[in-house]
């Protein structure tokens, strides 16, 4: 499990003696057979869950990932560490890296003798804002805010990390004075890499915006901090971006003819 310790309690894997206690003070937490804890209120539903729960006066959100194919319910039960556990190691080494992410608490795994069922993920509740409607869907985005939010990339990447899915959707921010404080989400897919290198870099900023003006403009901010050329990065970019939505486009074909 890393090197954090973990309190493994009715298939919870709990960050800390103190979570742990807590995790058995609640009463209804086990999760069987499908059946949610009580008092669990539905936020979002999609490809996964989100739920919200209050426990000592604080309120948490609890992700739940849709349930895996076979072998993907093999491979996470023998063989590699699961999304739910992801997130939440993944989490406690983001905040010691000192990159904002919402507080971990726990991961659960569901078990069966073949692999695992369902799995979550408990945090601490952000209720900072997505950067995506105050960037895309306004008719001129702020460019301090994209300012901002070049710099964060770059302090991202320079400290090792690369979100796994890296779009505006993820990426919470607040204002604070004149400063902005930036908050990332959904990060069981990421990866810790020891000096990045320019193209990694690059690459892992293809999926941010599919905004032009708005991508174009991060990018040559991005490249601009980090000493690298404008024009070549830029251009790049948006040549791993338009192959990046020809796959889309290819993908929703295919689907369009099965349905």
């Amino acid at each position: 499990m890393g090197n954090f310790h973990w309190y493994r309690w009715k298939g919870w894997f709990v960050k800390d003696e103190a979570h742990a206690l807590r995790m058995r003070s609640m009463e209804g937490m086990t999760v069987s057979d499908g059946h949610l804890p009580a008092g669990w209120t539905l936020l979002y539903a999609g490809r996964n869950q989100v739920y919200s729960f209050v426990v000592d006066g604080c309120e948490w959100v609890a992700k739940m990932y849709k349930i895996p194919n076979f072998f993907q319910k093999v491979a996470y039960r023998w063989f590699a560490p699961g999304k739910a556990w992801k997130a939440c190691h993944y989490a406690l080494r983001l905040r010691k890296l000192g990159i904002q992410t919402p507080e971990p608490v726990c991961a659960y795994v569901e078990e069966s003798p073949v692999g695992i069922r369902r799995s979550f993920f408990v945090c601490a509740r952000c209720d900072d804002a997505p950067l995506y409607p105050v960037l895309v869907e306004t008719e001129a985005f702020d460019r301090g805010l994209a300012d901002a939010l070049a710099g964060f990339l770059v302090e991202m990447h320079q400290k090792g990390f690369l979100h796994g899915d890296l779009n505006l959707t993820n990426i919470l921010y607040h204002r604070s004075g004149e400063s902005v404080q930036f908050t990332v989400i959904d990060i069981n897919r990421s990866k810790f890499v020891d000096r990045p290198t320019e193209a990694q870099c690059l690459k892992n900023l293809v999926r941010l915006t599919h905004r032009p003006d708005l991508f174009e403009y991060v990018v040559r901010v991005y490249a601009r901090l980090r000493g690298w050329k404008e024009e070549a990065c830029t251009a790049r970019c948006r040549s791993m971006l338009n192959a990046y939505e020809r796959r889309l486009e290819r993908k929703q074909r295919i689907k369009k003819l099965f349905k």
